[in-house]
């Protein structure tokens, strides 16, 4: 779900100049952060008998960020053009 609608939304809210940019830098942060779990799990990181739980529970911590940082994104203007008929607003954005 989020790899569908986070790529829409930032095409929406960025400058017509950048959309490109912008939309393949969020596959870049797919490949990275794959990368880095990748590293994360080796036996010599948390990858042991010992630290396999803390590996299996830092997606945990980016979850519960991700979600305190959701309430701080601005809506997309279609959507306040469309749902909230807050043309002057849908304009700015």
């Amino acid at each position: 779900y989020g790899s569908s609608v986070a790529p829409t939304y930032i095409n929406e809210v960025s400058p017509r100049n950048l959309r490109g940019a912008f939309g393949g830098s969020f596959q870049l942060g797919v490949v990275l952060s794959l990368f880095f779990s990748q590293g994360i799990s080796l036996n010599s990181v948390l990858g042991s008998e010992n630290a396999w739980h803390y590996a299996l529970g830092l997606p945990i911590v980016f979850s519960v960020l991700q979600v305190i940082l959701l309430l701080f994104v601005p809506e997309t203007p279609k959507y306040l053009l469309i749902k909230r008929n807050d043309l002057p607003g849908a304009e700015k954005g």
